[in-house]
């Protein structure tokens, strides 16, 4: 989830539009971007907005989950699963292969 759309979620969730959730701290205009992720929101701003709109900075960037490796830890994760599920007690050499394959790709 992006910043953006953490925002979106929690302005919706206030049933406010995007010029009140703003409250003038950055424009309703750049603020939409914000939430389309086509423009990124300063740490300033975001403090700023996340305190004019009674939303918790910690709750926040718990929700937010910023990790650029989980994309790999869930492939890796799925191919040991995929390695644990298999029968080896045939020595599928083959199977052991194609596993290493999608490991290196």
């Amino acid at each position: 989830m992006t910043v953006g759309e953490l925002l979106k979620e929690y302005r919706v969730k206030q049933n406010k539009n995007q010029k009140e959730f703003s409250a003038g701290i950055v424009s309703q205009s750049y603020y939409s971007k914000v939430e389309k992720n086509i423009h990124r929101i300063t740490a300033d701003d975001l403090l700023l907005l996340l305190t004019h709109n009674a939303i918790s900075v910690k709750t926040f960037f718990e929700k937010l989950e910023i990790d650029p490796h989980q994309e790999q830890v869930n492939k890796v994760n799925a191919i040991f699963e995929e390695i644990t599920k298999a029968n080896y007690a045939d020595n599928s050499l083959a199977q052991i292969k194609k596993l290493r394959q999608k490991l290196l790709n």
